[in-house]
């Protein structure tokens, strides 16, 4: 069983905020729900890294290709 504190600011006549015992199945709801929020959170961040990855390839792609057209005009022009 663990302990936890309840409420925010110290009352104006300075007792201590209640602490409320937690049972051992709210524990463990609180743990899934912790596993399904960090999961939610790491596979958006993998899609989103993902799209990233994606559109920074195509614009490397692109300035790669145009640097490339600009190389050839270069040696085409030069004698």
């Amino acid at each position: 069983m663990s302990l936890e504190l309840k409420g925010g600011l110290v009352p104006l006549d300075h007792q201590k905020p209640p602490i409320v015992a937690r049972g051992k199945e709210q524990e463990i709801k609180e743990e899934e729900d912790l596993e399904g929020f960090f999961y939610y959170h790491v596979s958006s961040l993998y899609r989103i890294l993902t799209q990233l990855t994606r559109r920074a390839n195509a614009v490397t792609s692109k300035y790669n290709e145009i640097m490339g057209q600009i190389n050839g005009n270069e040696k085409r022009l030069s004698f």
